[in-house]
């Protein structure tokens, strides 16, 4: 048996506590022999026979967070793994990012969310949607960092602050949101929450 391959910081950062106990899940998706690591401000590949970031990809933005103003105590990370979505060629990896876009001529920067998709294959970028945020993650002091939940073939769902939200990566557009809904899961072309009933997606009515 070989010995383990340690994986970069960004895998374990403020996920495991001072013994080294996981304390939350690992923003980790493995995938052959990749793992994909998601962070605030990147999507990193790396080669698991040799430990070695093999590319990064960023958000097109300024991400709104950075690893080194992150709560270094456990909790402090809000980064979750990132996704697979789609079959066979076309298989992607996707993670999320909240950024500010610039401004222009009298119109100042503002919040975005980037809906970040990846060539599981090729490790190329496949495709990037810009939504809005939430309208309680306007500010840029109280932005927070959006998650993806799970896919349905290339319609992906997204917590964005206090909405759900649903892109269409084929169409590169947002096609269903809901305000102050918190997702629990993606089973098939159903969204769950631990506190109500399934809610058909827009996958089931393709």
């Amino acid at each position: 048996m070989s010995d383990p391959i340690p994986l970069p910081d960004s895998a374990s950062l403020s996920k495991i506590n001072l013994g080294g106990q996981r304390v939350e899940p690992l923003p980790v998706l493995l995938d052959g022999k990749r793992v994909w690591i998601s962070s605030v401000d990147r999507l990193e590949r790396v080669d698991i026979t040799s430990g070695m970031v093999a590319g990064t990809l960023r958000p097109a933005h300024e991400p709104a967070l950075s690893p080194s103003t992150l709560n270094p105590f456990v909790g402090g990370n809000p980064a979750q793994p990132p996704v697979l979505a789609g079959t066979g060629a076309q298989r992607r990896v996707v993670t999320a990012f909240a950024a500010t876009a610039p401004g222009k001529g009298t119109t100042p920067p503002r919040p975005v969310i980037e809906i970040l998709a990846v060539d599981a294959g090729t490790g190329r970028e496949a495709q990037r949607i810009e939504i809005e945020p939430s309208d309680e993650d306007q500010h840029e002091l109280t932005r927070k960092h959006p998650v993806v939940i799970g896919a349905s073939g290339p319609v992906v769902v997204a917590q964005v602050g206090a909405d759900t939200v649903a892109v269409n990566l084929d169409d590169r557009r947002e096609i269903w949101r809901r305000p102050d809904f918190a997702l629990g899961a993606v089973a098939g072309s159903s969204t769950n929450t631990p506190r109500s009933p399934a809610h058909r997606t827009p996958a089931a009515a393709g």
